[in-house]
């Protein structure tokens, strides 16, 4: 299985060490982002959002815990993934052209289509981050 300490630190070298700056989060903030939405986020995710916040690479950008309203905060992807037909049982996190790569419960990562759920999955963010945030644009 892939590590997400290893691969978060592959893909922060690859951007150049471009994150963005108040992007990372405390686990106070995880904890009660989960409370307040009702859900919880799996490690991989969480560990992300704690030591890395947000790094620029490649078109993708997955959603970071945020006050701010921007347009890459968690609860906006969400909201705009449920709004356009992402089941609820799914945690939307990152929106690609009005394609989204959720979250399901046991932390493993679908892809959902404008046209639904595809059969595309990976078995964790890390992995996902590996074989798609990463690989892909590796392979451009």
């Amino acid at each position: 299985m892939t590590n997400i300490r290893n691969v978060t630190a592959r893909l922060v070298e690859l951007s150049g060490r471009n994150i963005l700056a108040n992007a990372k989060v405390t686990e106070g903030q995880v904890r009660n982002f989960e409370s307040q939405v009702g859900i919880e986020l799996p490690d991989d995710y969480k560990y992300f959002l704690k030591e890395v916040g947000s790094v620029i690479y490649s078109t993708l950008e997955p959603a970071i815990i945020s006050d701010e309203k921007v347009y890459y905060s968690l609860k906006n992807i969400m909201n705009e993934g449920h709004q356009v037909g992402v089941p609820e049982l799914l945690i939307p996190f990152c929106c690609d052209n009005g394609d989204y790569y959720c979250f399901t419960k046991d932390g493993k990562v679908v892809f959902w289509s404008h046209n639904g759920l595809t059969s595309e999955s990976w078995p964790s963010f890390a992995s996902w981050i590996e074989q798609v945030w990463i690989g892909e644009s590796l392979a451009d």
